[in-house]
């Protein structure tokens, strides 16, 4: 009975050097040359194996005393990934495994970013990083951190039994509140109406604006801005300065009470 031939695609990444032993590669699968393949570049071949073991040899081009080799096992249609590092007295040749991805790309979407970030690591991905997609206005804020899109080396599309490899880039972007910009840099608000400042702020997005009277001894200030805080600190803040929507912003204004009102209520007792 003849055995079953299997599709495998074989993908040779030569590692660049950047003095010695730059040389270009020939690449063997059970000792019959397939290609060479120029140093520091990589490239794709497409081969009919039969099931079971093989062995792939990758020697200095023209010069097979200079080699490496390593043995592989096929059992199905498959991708095989082997990275040959070259130096003076043999090519060093590792593989590296193949993977599929936890799921579909689009059963991905809407989960939390953790959650897809532990599923790729867990599954054997090495190189797996997020992205922010800052898109939500603050009535969207509970799809904060769910999952927009997911690629693999580039590819947005994929399925759960498509093969890639451990050291291909997983980027998981995620959703986040839309930055707002305060209205004017901090120096710009000083001596101005309050109530016109809290307006500016309101309008340009921070849903979290408050007025905070502070005593102040001049007539001149009073209800007019003495300071601004943004957040946890932030007194000075230029017009370009992102902040989220839901940050606090305390605009702190003069409260004056003059003296004869004092005198009036001290008459009523």
């Amino acid at each position: 009975g003849g055995s079953a031939v299997h599709r495998v695609a074989l993908e040779v990444r030569c590692e660049a050097n950047l003095i010695f032993s730059r040389y270009d590669i020939d690449i063997f699968v059970d000792d019959e040359n397939i290609g060479a393949v120029d140093h520091g570049s990589n490239k794709q071949f497409e081969l009919d194996l039969v099931r079971g073991k093989h062995v792939v040899r990758v020697c200095e081009k023209g010069n097979e005393s200079v080699d490496g080799s390593l043995e592989f096992e096929i059992d199905g249609d498959t991708s095989l990934l082997l990275e040959a590092h070259c130096t003076s007295d043999q090519v060093e040749v590792s593989s590296i495994s193949s993977l599929n991805p936890p799921m579909n790309a689009q059963d991905l979407q809407g989960k939390s970013q953790g959650e897809v970030i532990e599923l790729f690591k867990a599954a054997g991905f090495e190189d797996v990083s997020e992205e922010e997609v800052k898109d939500l206005s603050i009535e969207d804020r509970n799809e904060v951190n769910a999952v927009e899109s997911v690629t693999i080396d580039g590819v947005d599309e994929f399925s759960a039994t498509d093969d890639f490899f451990a050291n291909q880039k997983v980027v998981v972007r995620h959703h986040q509140l839309q930055d707002v910009n305060p209205p004017d840099g901090s120096s710009a608000f000083k001596g101005r109406p309050y109530q016109e400042v809290v307006d500016a702020f309101v309008s340009s997005g921070f849903v979290n604006t408050v007025a905070e009277p502070i005593a102040v001894s001049s007539k001149s200030k009073d209800g007019k801005v003495d300071q601004i805080l943004i957040g946890s600190s932030s007194h000075s803040f230029s017009k370009s300065d992102t902040f989220w929507p839901d940050a606090r912003v305390i605009i702190k204004y003069g409260d004056y009470e003059d003296a004869p009102a004092l005198s009036e209520e001290s008459k009523d007792e």
